[in-house]
């Protein structure tokens, strides 16, 4: 949690429950020089201005290129003072989404169910008996149908081939 964020929960302990700075800061484990820190140093506001002007026309830039633009201009502002002022107004790039995240966007919701006998799943789940470290597993398939949510075809056995697997309606 950052100082800052800290200071408002000491402070609303103090107003809340009515108990002293000591206290509420012993309470968040919050150092009380750190709770009474207060900024030497001006916002900046015509830097913050500049710096918002720059990300608006090179959306595409991070916070490094704008700070070489700010250089260029004459601005005497280091890379860490460029880089808190560019996280504290927001200015964050988003990373680009790989191509297989993309893919959700475009994806239509699951079609509606009919009726009986429509929509069909299957399931194969394995479990080994808990004495039996030597045995093999036991496998079981179920194949339940989503609209009457029901179970027509399981079966369990030691081994499943495609051909002893349940046939469905209209196969």
């Amino acid at each position: 949690m950052r100082p800052a964020a800290r200071r408002e929960v000491a402070c609303h302990l103090q107003v809340v429950y009515g108990i002293s700075e000591r206290r509420a800061c012993l309470a968040t484990g919050f150092g009380r020089s750190s709770q009474r820190y207060r900024k030497r140093s001006g916002p900046q506001v015509a830097l913050r201005m500049r710096l918002k002007e720059l990300a608006a026309v090179r959306v595409r830039y991070g916070y490094r290129r704008l700070h070489i633009l700010l250089r260029r201009e004459g601005w005497a502002v280091n890379h860490k003072r460029t880089y808190r002022i560019y996280r504290d107004e927001g200015l964050s790039i988003r990373a680009k989404l790989p191509k297989r995240k993309r893919a959700w966007r475009y994806r239509q919701g699951r079609p509606a169910i009919g009726g009986p006998n429509e929509l069909w799943a299957m399931e194969l789940a394995a479990a080994r008996p808990p004495s039996a470290h030597v045995r093999p597993h036991i496998r079981r398939t179920s194949v339940p149908d989503l609209d009457r949510r029901r179970l027509p075809h399981a079966r369990g056995a030691l081994t499943h081939t495609g051909s002893q697997l349940p046939r469905l309606p209209g196969n």
